[in-house]
């Protein structure tokens, strides 16, 4: 049988496991950052400013977490996008491509995306 978690429980171990890294290889170390949380994914999306921008802001505000001397003009000046792009794809994957509940952000009637389909699979499941 699983052990049952409790809600403090879950706290204490998001904030144990909430710091992780990324290898740059051409830098030759690790970027660190800390797990975005819903309302740094709120915080982000409010605006629904242009991708490249968001993708910014979520890149800093992860890499910030974990290193408060992370300043997002200098960000966006003098590190080289395919950096930030490589940590934005490794610590937020898929956040642009999908919206709140795993459903498309794209064209009208977009197929869902594997998230939503898997979830309502597994509810399928437990329903039957």
């Amino acid at each position: 049988m699983e052990k049952r978690l409790t809600f403090a429980e879950i706290l204490a171990k998001a904030e144990e496991l909430g710091e992780h890294k990324v290898y740059v290889e051409e830098l030759g170390g690790c970027i660190p950052y800390r797990d975005l949380t819903v309302e740094d994914f709120a915080e982000i999306m409010k605006k629904r400013e242009d991708p490249v921008e968001m993708a910014v802001k979520a890149f800093c505000k992860a890499w910030s977490k974990a290193d408060p001397s992370v300043d997002i003009e200098a960000v966006k000046t003098k590190i080289p996008l395919r950096i930030m792009l490589k940590v934005v794809n490794e610590t937020v994957p898929g956040l642009f491509q999908a919206g709140p509940l795993g459903t498309s952000q794209g064209a009208l009637g977009a197929a869902p995306s594997i998230s939503s389909r898997n979830s309502a699979s597994r509810l399928k499941r437990s329903k039957g």
